[in-house]
């Protein structure tokens, strides 16, 4: 896999989401049309990773994000 896609617009950031599904269950994603695409490449790129990787590099970060959204919907 590659390096980590450059930062030229706030597209692919802004895109991130975290949605309640249920009672207790939440979904993380990225609704920007590219994400897909440099996250597991394509045919004709390779893998520009960012969302598992942001993952284990800010992973208290993220589940104290998520405990605080979960402690507001509660």
């Amino acid at each position: 896999a590659g390096e980590s896609p450059a930062v030229y617009s706030t597209e692919l950031i802004n895109s991130l989401s975290v949605d309640k599904i249920k009672k207790s269950s939440y979904e993380v994603s990225a609704d920007a049309e590219h994400a897909m695409y440099l996250e597991y490449g394509t045919h004709k790129i390779a893998p520009r990773p960012f969302f598992f990787k942001a993952l284990e590099k800010n992973a208290k970060k993220m589940m104290q994000a998520l405990a605080n959204k979960i402690k507001r919907d509660l």
